[in-house]
């Protein structure tokens, strides 16, 4: 809210926060984390001297975007910021590339083209 006017209106700027920081804001201004069923992505707002809007990459938001990636054939796509993700993200990957591991293990393929991840 502009101090002078008195009137609302949006940030003209952004800038990027990670997932852990999201969920500090989010519990620090006692904010709900919401769904957008449109844009199948995380968010949720809250008020400090003006409304401010998080957008952010859980691991929710992730699976939809990966299962988009594996429906479409896609080659990859981006995410996130590394070193800024929500966790849960590596372990549900390391789940995935297991399963991949024993479906090519059962159909007889070597694993070692596969990533790793941390």
């Amino acid at each position: 809210m502009d101090k002078v006017t008195a009137v609302e209106s949006p940030t003209l700027s952004a800038n990027y926060i990670g997932e852990p920081d999201a969920q500090l804001l989010a519990t620090t201004y006692k904010a709900t984390t919401t769904w957008d069923e449109a844009d199948r992505d995380s968010y949720f707002f809250y008020r400090d001297q003006m409304r401010e809007w998080v957008f952010f990459t859980d691991l929710r938001t992730f699976r939809e975007r990966y299962q988009l990636v594996q429906n479409r054939g896609l080659q990859g796509f981006c995410s996130w910021v590394l070193r800024t993700e929500d966790p849960a993200i590596w372990t549900s990957c390391r789940l995935d590339a297991k399963r991949r591991i024993c479906s090519r293990l059962v159909a007889g393929i070597p694993p070692h083209s596969l990533p790793t991840f941390p």
